[in-house]
């Protein structure tokens, strides 16, 4: 349909020197995300999908907590033992709460390049297949290759996208299968038989994150409305839906619960106001103002061309469904938008073609500026490479200081263990005092060590008592061991501070 392209002659072919600088700037882009990829197993996010998909690639549903018989303690104890990522859905077991979509794409690049480095760059391909997608994508829309080179930078060069692209987060890789999603959608309205691409590619999505289910009334809009489009549709999703209902319900006992359990606790009406400031603030900083203006364009324009309709929807409503969810504090959590951020830089296209070719040039070009700047006046990847390397440095660096019959406790660090070492520590954020009381019992003080990140020293000796004797330093993570002797105390250390 004519009305869902830029321009007239959508099949005249591009200058070949347009595909060249494309092919180019992929190219750097990829040696640059490449050469600052995280490979670590890290905080409750990386290091979940790194187990769930060792887990995966070992058939194996949930794992027994062994530190329970080690140190002779009882089911009650589960909980306690429980690492970041995971979540104790009988006694003395554990399974990973993940949505599967992320992990099995890691345990696939595991099971084919080794599971020593691939895994940890699925998020990397993935950004870059999402540039070359959604540049495919803007060409069938606007039949300009300069056009579409522009696009897939506005998105690919965004901040938020490039932080998450580096690390084992599951952010770009559903962004990427949104945009196949989407951008199938649309060109099923030529062939009808691409509405089963679009179709496995949705369940993908939301097999990766469920809540972009809420995609689902802009990927309708976008199909053409007929009975044979729709089937082709139903039928793609169903190969993917129907595994991810029976995973649910072998995970979790139920085939719509996933191991976050009710999340509904974390949905407030009155999160709206300041979430949509937040999220409207952040996303005009980091693309810049323009991109709210194609936004509210694309609303305006929506009762008249049907590609607006869809854009309006692709966008506003994961927006709207972020500005009720609880989590939203730094500038990272625009992550959550990053499936929706396509929409809007095709929107603003949209706008600035209405004025003239040169408003666009213009808009593609300011787009990325304030990320780029953003990137480099924070050193946000090479940062961010050394941020993350601090977990399997961690890892190695206790292996030679704690005895091996040792009570590690660490919350922080809870996953990262789990994963390089197989092993599992107490919590001590979910560790009462009765339990407490138990386990010095159980345990002797001297057994106890701590591994904890400096600013949460205090608040873990809070938690558990006794004197602590800092025993090692490696950047600002403590290793500490419980000694009635010590020189560190909860008292202490509110005295210091």
């Amino acid at each position: 349909m004519d009305e869902n392209r830029g321009v007239p002659g959508h099949h005249s072919l591009a200058p070949n020197a347009l595909k060249l600088v494309f092919v180019l700037a992929v190219a750097l882009y990829a040696a640059v995300l490449f050469t600052h990829t995280a490979e670590a197993a890290g905080g409750s996010d990386s290091s979940g999908y790194a187990n769930e998909a060792r887990q995966i690639s070992r058939g194996i549903v949930d794992e027994r907590i062994a530190e329970l018989d080690q140190f002779g303690l009882d089911d009650s104890f589960s909980l306690a033992f429980t690492p970041l990522g995971y979540v104790s859905m009988r006694p003395r077991y554990v399974t990973t709460t993940y949505p599967p979509g992320m992990p099995m794409h890691m345990a696939l690049a595991g099971a084919l390049f080794g599971f020593k480095h691939a895994p940890f760059y699925v998020s990397v391909v993935a950004a870059i297949a999402g540039v070359i997608l959604f540049a495919l994508l803007a060409l069938y829309l606007f039949d300009s290759w300069w056009i579409a080179t522009g696009a897939a930078f506005a998105l690919g060069l965004c901040a938020s996208y490039m932080f998450i692209a580096i690390q084992t987060m599951s952010d770009v890789l559903t962004t990427t299968w949104t945009i196949a999603a989407m951008g199938a959608a649309l060109k099923s309205r030529d062939d009808e038989r691409w509405a089963f691409v679009a179709g496995i590619s949705f369940a993908a999505t939301v097999w990766i994150r469920p809540s972009n289910a809420v995609l689902g009334l802009a990927l309708l809009y976008a199909l053409p409305w007929t009975k044979k489009a729709l089937a082709f549709c139903v039928a793609g999703g169903a190969i993917l839906a129907i595994p991810l209902l029976a995973w649910n319900a072998k995970h979790y006992g139920n085939a719509l619960t996933t191991g976050y359990g009710s999340a509904g606790y974390l949905f407030g009406v009155d999160n709206f106001p300041s979430h949509a400031v937040h999220y409207l603030r952040w996303t005009a900083e980091l693309l810049t103002p323009l991109v709210l203006i194609g936004a509210i364009c694309s609303i305006i324009r929506a009762r008249r061309e049907r590609i607006h309709h869809v854009l309006a929807l692709w966008f506003w409503s994961v927006f709207v469904f972020y500005c009720f969810f609880g989590p939203y504090e730094a500038w990272w959590y625009t992550r959550f938008l990053l499936p929706a951020y396509p929409a809007i830089i095709l929107s603003t296209i949209y706008a600035a073609r209405a004025i003239n070719s040169r408003a666009v040039a213009v808009a593609l070009l300011l787009i990325p500026i304030p990320s780029i700047y953003f990137a480099a006046h924070f050193d946000m990847l090479q940062n961010t490479h050394v941020d993350q390397a601090i977990y399997p440095d961690t890892i190695r660096w206790i292996r030679g200081e704690v005895p091996r019959d040792a009570l590690l406790i660490t919350v922080g660090f809870s996953g990262a263990r789990k994963y390089y070492d197989d092993r599992f520590s107490l919590r001590y954020d979910l560790l009462d005092e009765e339990h407490r009381q138990i386990l010095e019992q159980k345990v002797a003080a001297d057994r106890w060590w701590l591994v904890v990140a400096d600013y949460d020293a205090l608040d873990a000796m809070t938690r558990l008592g006794g004197r602590w004797t800092k025993i090692a330093e490696l950047r600002n993570v403590w290793l500490l061991h419980r000694d009635p002797n010590g020189s560190l105390s909860s008292n202490s250390m509110k005295g210091a501070s």
